[in-house]
């Protein structure tokens, strides 16, 4: 194909006003409980990496929808106020049942009913809180479950890890994130977040679908990547970058913007069930190129990753189509930028037909 057909195609209006079908434009912030998990999750790393965790039972983090002190007191009246919990170690924390604002830092706190999770929930419900959205905190196994419409809702959580460790920025540690969000949070239905898919086995996707993957994404390298700033949907003049990695004391000769990473997600349809055209899926792939390169240029970034989180029944090799490896040629002109794609699946079956090929590969 020449190389004037991918001029007329980087060219066209709807290409570049987002007819691509990227992640949609929606910021963090429209969502209190997702901002209060995020907080929270850095709040309780903050804590963990002054001190070890000292014992082995959860906390529980609710999110008050009056003020921390009155709901805490409506369920036991010597609560008692908690402050600074990223600031202090997790001795003083851990095993309570915290109240407290979408920031997390701090609120009202009573002990553990039994030092039990699930007398904690109990005791919500029957207070009159069990809608709550709720976080409780695993230090031992520096884990975060997260219950958006509460701890009594029958929704699975959304579970994010709390790494012992900050990694290097590099393309291989970037990917390896990613991949982790693939195969912990998004992998099947079973591991996916509430509402991820609307009909898994027909490859319907729910109506947060994009937003939840950007949102556990981000979530996921701050983690891995503290104590950088990830910052969500920053608009530039080139337009909406979906994540940009911050230094906030960089060292000399070292960039203030160690990466920038776009997000795609492809897509047999759309929420709603209408057929998803594979050549929206590949312009969706030749912006994400586009964008990768640009904003890297734009931003001064070290490194610039594209992640197409895939969600189409039919797993071709979207990067070997003609005109993502002509982008690629023309975008990706250093090993500075790349492009990976992570299949999600609707059903189990279909996942657990990739690791059966791929073990049947390693024997050979």
């Amino acid at each position: 194909m020449a190389e004037l057909d991918l001029e007329q195609l980087v060219a066209d209006l709807s290409f570049r006003e987002g007819a691509a079908a990227g992640i949609a434009a929606s910021p963090l912030e429209d969502n209190l409980a997702l901002r209060f998990f995020d907080n929270l999750r850095r709040v309780a790393l903050e804590s963990m990496d002054r001190a070890a965790a000292a014992g082995a039972t959860p906390t529980v983090f609710v999110l008050s929808d009056r003020t921390a002190r009155l709901d805490a007191r409506a369920v036991d009246g010597t609560a008692s106020r908690i402050t600074d919990i990223n600031l202090r170690t997790p001795s003083d924390w851990e095993g309570k049942l915290i109240f407290t604002a979408p920031h997390g830092t701090g609120g009202w706190a009573i002990g553990l009913p039994g030092g039990s999770v699930d007398a904690a929930i109990d005791l919500l419900e029957e207070k009159g809180f069990g809608h709550l959205p709720v976080a409780i905190v695993y230090p031992q196994t520096r884990a975060l479950s997260c219950y958006e419409e509460g701890g009594t809702s029958e929704a699975r959580p959304m579970n994010l890890d709390l790494p012992a460790h900050s990694k290097p920025v590099t393309i291989a540690d970037i990917f390896d994130v990613l991949e982790d969000v693939r195969r912990n949070s998004l992998l099947t239905p079973q591991i996916g977040p509430p509402g991820f898919w609307a009909d898994g086995p027909g490859y319907e996707p729910g109506a947060e679908a994009e937003r939840q993957i950007q949102w556990i994404v981000a979530a996921q390298l701050r983690s891995n990547f503290r104590p950088l700033m990830i910052d969500t949907e920053q608009i530039t003049p080139l337009g909406r970058i979906d994540i940009v990695m911050t230094d906030p004391a960089p060292a000399e000769g070292s960039p203030l913007h160690p990466a920038v990473i776009e997000l795609k997600a492809l897509k047999s349809k759309s929420h709603g069930g209408a057929a998803f055209a594979q050549s929206k899926n590949v312009k969706a792939v030749l912006k994400g190129m586009r964008q990768a390169k640009s904003y890297r240029e734009m931003k001064e970034a070290q490194y610039s990753v594209l992640g197409c989180f895939d969600m189409r029944n039919n797993k071709t090799d979207i990067l070997s189509v003609e005109l993502c490896i002509m982008a690629r040629d023309r975008y990706f002109q250093d090993d500075r930028v790349e492009a990976f794609v992570f299949p999600v699946y609707g059903t189990s079956d279909d996942a657990q037909e990739e690791f059966a090929a791929a073990a049947a590969a390693a024997a050979r």
